[in-house]
């Protein structure tokens, strides 16, 4: 779901923009690693500093300049997000010598302008943005200056004086319905009536995602409150969850497909898509505006200070401010910035004009600062507004009326503490039955569904393509070299800490505490932590060319070698967690013994303690490898833009909504990861087993 995935990052500020970046569903033309490349690349000095279509000697320049470059590196454009699909091919048509290559259709604002500058001076940097105006009007140092031919057809209101940035469209706030369902909604105040019991979504969380921060914004201004009163509106959904009718449930394309969430406040162009996708099922979706209550907020243009095709970049921009695009905007559900001046000259669409919702007076709208205080308004009164978990004291007691003794008594204390053990365990299997048997029966039986639910086994005929048998290749490669390298600096550090410190000294419990701390310490937060430490722009980063004057690679962390040193910041304490006890149960008697037999140092390691170690320590290796092949979230940060692992693979089919197929071809990566994990996990068992003797 496009909207639900504008998600917050950064700064309050920040977050508003983020949230409401283009980014939504993957489609089928998105690059992967096989043509995201990262080559270094030398751009034309006359080209990047245009700043107008003048300084190409025309349109014909620009053209010529930008085929020569022969690419165009696009990010964050979803193809049902307001029609960039059509956008993007109109491109294609009128210049069919430019190929276009698009990246991260997902990605944030922030993350938009993060991947030119992790990409600098390759050409796998975006040559483009589309981007939220709190990310847009805080990153101009990232942003070449241009001005399209239709620069004096943006309003002043809603561009930077020296053409960094730019608006290109807007949608408008509305609520949307199943009108064959639910009838007419004429007002915020039927949404209280029973009909709509436990179906009325905001889509998402309005401190941390934008089409739920707008939507309540509509919400407050129908209900009699504005930007400086907020209060109106919170009272209105206190009401609907008082009554039943508001769902907390997340918004997708499947929950409005089922009608669990009937009624959703979103953008007038997503509502346009839901509409088109419903109607081949026969759903007649609704949607509208209210003139008191039109929140808008438009996305802005900017070129790449970077960019690694500085005339392809220019020239689409000059695309996306001509007519065709505009009126592609306008088919998909939003309204292009032009559209004033394009009804005045007559070539705006006149068909798409006559039904399309436009802005209609006044329109509600808001500063950069006015999003930070409303953020953190509603984060403050939303926050804890789940109910309070309710102590759980559970306590089997053993009867204070028991009989003392007697085989009766002591029988029927034993079942109770059985039947007690049973009655604690059953939450424990009902998780895993939920959460681990059931998704991986799904996965299993979804490996063989088409898309209308028949057996087929086409699926499987993308496993063996040359992309997902590269993407498998190096999620085995960065596992094992991970899991080679925690291992064995893992185990050679529980050995010194043995041998070197005392069982229940300072520095042992230390180590161990830290350890498990960092064995945990992986995900987002652990690449965040890399970033900001040897990032681009990090701290060691900045202090090595200091002192040194050497620059650190900025594509260094997003490359194998970089991921595999991350990998190994929580694989090695993983492995000292793991083997530290192996290593323990060494008896100090048998290296005596082996010398009072005439061994020496090499035999008692090849004979006595490797024998015993070697079962524990195969053992740890194969975790730490299933711990990196499944690994997904450090991984993600790092490559937004290549789906150069199976987990990322696996991410970029089940958001493809474009090609059904690809939901298929998701649960076969799945199917195939869960056979080698099952496969490893059973190896270790084996070997856990042979261990096991010396327990």
């Amino acid at each position: 779901m496009n909207a639900l995935r504008k998600i917050a990052a950064g700064s309050l500020a920040a977050v508003l923009a983020c949230s409401m970046a283009a980014c939504g569903s993957g489609n089928a033309n998105s690059t992967d690693s096989a043509s995201n490349t990262g080559k270094t690349v030398k751009v034309d000095e006359k080209s990047a500093k245009a700043t107008s279509i003048s300084d190409f000697g025309g349109m014909d320049g620009l053209v010529a300049a930008a085929e020569k470059e022969g690419a165009l590196n696009v990010i964050a454009l979803p193809h049902d997000w307001s029609n960039y699909g059509d956008v993007i091919s109109g491109f294609k048509k009128k210049y069919p010598k430019i190929k276009i290559n698009e990246q991260n259709p997902n990605a944030s604002s922030k993350e938009e302008v993060d991947a030119g500058k992790t990409n600098k001076g390759t050409d796998a940097a975006p040559d483009v943005y589309d981007l939220g105006l709190a990310v847009a009007s805080t990153s101009t140092d990232n942003f070449a200056s241009y001005k399209v031919q239709a620069w004096d057809k943006i309003p002043d209101s809603v561009k930077d004086k020296d053409g960094k940035y730019y608006a290109d469209y807007t949608g408008i706030m509305s609520i949307g319905w199943n009108a064959d369902k639910y009838g007419d909604i004429k007002s915020i105040n039927d949404l209280t009536d029973p009909k709509f019991a436990g179906t009325v979504a905001l889509n998402g969380k309005p401190a941390e995602a934008g089409a739920a921060f707008n939507g309540y914004l509509m919400i407050n201004q129908l209900a009699g409150g504005d930007i400086k009163n907020l209060q109106p509106g919170l009272d209105f959904f206190k009401k609907l969850k008082d009554c039943g009718n508001l769902t907390t449930v997340d918004v997708t394309d499947g929950t409005i497909d089922s009608g669990q969430t009937g009624v959703v406040m979103d953008w007038t162009y997503n509502q346009a898509s839901y509409q088109k996708s419903l109607k081949a099922k026969g759903v007649n979706w609704k949607f509208k505006t209210f003139k008191n209550a039109q929140v808008v907020s438009y996305y802005n243009q900017a070129i790449n200070v970077d960019a690694p095709h500085p005339a392809a970049a220019r020239l689409w921009e000059e695309y996306l401010y001509s007519a065709d695009a505009q009126n592609d905007w306008f088919k998909g559900g939003a309204n292009p910035v032009l559209l004033d001046s394009m009804k005045k000259d007559g070539t705006v669409d006149q068909t798409t004009l006559k039904n399309a919702i436009t802005i209609d007076g006044d329109p509600v709208s808001y500063t950069n600062e006015d999003s930070t205080r409303i953020t953190t308004w509603l984060q403050d009164r939303t926050t804890g507004t789940r109910p309070s978990a309710t102590d759980m004291t559970a306590v089997l007691t053993s009867g204070a009326h028991a009989k003392r003794a007697g085989s009766s008594a002591i029988s029927f204390a034993a079942h109770r503490r059985e039947l007690g053990t049973i009655a604690v365990s059953i939450p424990f299997f009902a998780y895993t039955a939920c959460f681990l048997l059931a998704p991986t029966v799904i996965v299993i039986v979804g490996a063989f569904q088409s898309a209308d639910g028949s057996f087929t086994v086409a699926n499987f005929n993308k496993l063996f393509e040359a992309n997902t048998i590269a993407a498998f290749g190096t999620s085995i490669l960065v596992s094992v070299a991970s899991a080679v390298i925690g291992a064995i600096v893992g185990a050679l550090a529980s050995y010194a800490l043995v041998i070197g410190s005392k069982p229940n000294g300072l520095l042992r419990r230390m180590i161990s505490a830290i350890s498990s701390v960092l064995a945990q310490f992986g995900g987002v937060m652990l690449a965040f932590a890399f970033i900001a430490t040897i990032g681009i722009n990090g701290v060691g980063t900045m202090l090595i060319k200091q002192l040194t004057g050497y620059v650190v690679n900025p594509n260094w962390l997003s490359s194998l070698p970089g991921l595999i040193t991350i990998y190994c910041y929580f694989q090695i304490p993983l492995m000292i967690i793991i083997f530290l006890p192996a290593v323990d149960s060494i008896r100090p008697q048998w290296r005596e013994a082996t010398e009072s037999l005439g061994g020496n140092t090499f035999q008692y390691w090849t004979r006595v303690a490797g024998p015993i170690l070697a079962p524990r320590f195969i053992s740890a290796f194969l975790l730490l490898f299933a711990s990196a092949f499944s690994a997904y979230a450090t991984a993600a940060a790092l490559f937004s833009q290549r789906s150069i692992l199976v987990p990322l693979m696996i991410q970029g089919a089940m958001r493809n909504e474009m090609d059904p197929n690809q939901q298929g071809f998701a649960q076969v990566l799945a199917f195939a990861m869960i056979v080698v994990v099952a496969v490893v996990m059973m190896i270790s068992h084996a070997v856990e087993k042979r261990a096991g003797r010396w327990q």
